[in-house]
């Protein structure tokens, strides 16, 4: 079980940065359109609920880094990021 510093998933505000170098443009594509890709692939898991736009990171794709950020932290992008394949040590959350 992995287990991470400085993330808390109940806080009322977080954000992640990712080098673009650690990245494929496919994972790239699956973090913007977290919402829909979240919904078609894993909401018929147990404990996983439909999420919504309003649920929704606000996500920008830079030259060198992929970031997120949220203020109400209610879409797991903790474990969206863990399923596509981004390795959890190229991850700095905040």
């Amino acid at each position: 079980m992995k287990q991470r510093t400085g993330f808390v998933s109940n806080s009322s505000s977080s954000s992640f940065i990712i080098s673009r170098r650690n990245v494929s443009d496919s994972q790239i594509k699956k973090i913007e359109n977290h919402i829909h890709y979240y919904n078609k692939h894993f909401s018929h898991l147990p404990d996983h609920h439909m999420q919504t736009d309003d649920d929704a990171w606000n996500i920008n794709v830079g030259e060198e880094v992929v970031s997120g950020s949220i203020w109400m932290n209610n879409f797991p992008m903790d474990e969206l990021l863990e399923r596509i394949g981004v390795d959890d040590e190229d991850i700095e959350w905040r």
